[in-house]
């Protein structure tokens, strides 16, 4: 509803002929100036979040909208005076909110300034040199297929597609993977380390057009039909530039908190003092994401808020938005206009 107010809001100011401007003052309430300057960063905040949308000054807004948004604005401080009042900010959840927003604020301050003091395209050659520059480009197979239960179904299915049936129509009927309903079991271009050892094995070793007799992994059993093949392109620096930036922010980051551990006097106690090892599950099919790459399909976690690349990169305004990223395998990092989407 808000995206939907903003942007009719948009569509009038663009229109609206040039506005007196506004006085430094707009309005008092119970003796508190509401200012030009906080409205307007009201307003700018209100609309950051809006991507796409032309960024219009407060003053260049038509005069309706202005007074509607000043008295929202009013009504906010007439709700905050009235919570004061009533010395809620002495609540003990306020000030543990409050400790934890600062403690967030100073951490992300801490870790976006270590980042722009980094950052340099020097630096983000010498990784693409070393990750990606003279790599070749990884094997990879464009592949469906359809997941059931036992191997009996398997081999019915396989017959069946064998008669003539067809394998998307199929795949959307018999599939048990949740994906397989929209897409016909169309896992998109992967390389072979994306995909565990059975199915990978069992995919690369197709001809274009072939058909897998069933193949047995910890999920159930796959009938695969390959549809094409190709070698991954390297990409250029300028197109890895984004995965560049998020690769130096995650390098950054992991060597100042190795630092900081080095430097601090940590103890465990009670069981932590030997914690033991969480059992690690390899992830059989990775999962498709809405560019079409593959990623690895990944055990639920809590809900925590670790620092991430996406946490900081808001503050870093010449750094683009980017996901946390490894260049280790090129192929995970190019873009793939080719790929489907799951």
């Amino acid at each position: 509803m808000k995206k939907f107010l903003i942007m009719g809001i948009f569509a009038i100011a663009v229109s609206a002929q040039a506005l007196a401007a506004l006085p430094p003052v707009l309005a008092k309430v119970n003796g508190t100036d509401v200012t030009r300057a906080e409205i307007e960063k009201a307003f700018a905040n209100l609309t950051e979040d809006q991507p796409g949308m032309k960024k219009i000054p407060f003053d260049k807004t038509p005069p309706d909208f202005q007074k509607a948004f000043v008295d929202k604005y009013i009504e906010k401080m007439l709700i905050i005076e009235a919570g004061e009042k009533a010395g809620l900010q002495d609540d003990p959840e306020i000030k543990q909110k409050l400790k934890e927003a600062e403690e967030f604020l100073v951490q992300q301050k801490f870790l976006t300034n270590l980042v722009i003091a980094h950052k340099s395209d020097a630096e983000l050659h010498k990784i693409y040199d070393e990750k990606l520059k003279n790599k070749e480009g990884k094997q990879e197979v464009h592949a469906f297929h359809i997941l059931v239960a036992s191997e009996d179904e398997a081999k019915k299915i396989r017959q069946q597609i064998a008669d003539g049936g067809d394998f998307e129509k199929i795949a959307k009927a018999k599939s048990t993977e949740p994906g397989a309903k929209v897409n016909g079991g169309d896992l998109g271009y992967f390389t072979e380390d994306q995909m565990v050892p059975e199915f990978s094995h069992a995919a690369f070793a197709l001809k274009v057009g072939e058909i897998s007799q069933p193949v047995q992994t910890s999920f159930g059993w796959h009938i695969i039909k390959v549809v094409d093949k190709r070698t991954k392109k390297i990409p250029s620096f300028a197109e890895s530039k984004t995965a560049l930036e998020g690769q130096l922010t995650n390098d950054v980051i992991e060597d100042e908190v190795k630092r900081l551990r080095v430097g601090a006097d940590i103890k465990y106690f009670g069981t932590l003092a030997k914690p033991a090892e969480a059992p690690t599950v390899k992830p059989l099919i990775k999962k498709v994401d809405d560019k079409g790459d593959i990623k690895p399909a990944e055990p639920k976690k809590a809900d925590d808020k670790p620092v991430t690349t996406s946490n900081i990169n808001k503050e870093v305004k010449d750094t683009p938005k980017i996901d946390a990223v490894k260049l280790d395998d090129a192929d995970k990092d190019g873009k793939d206009d080719d790929d489907k989407d799951e």
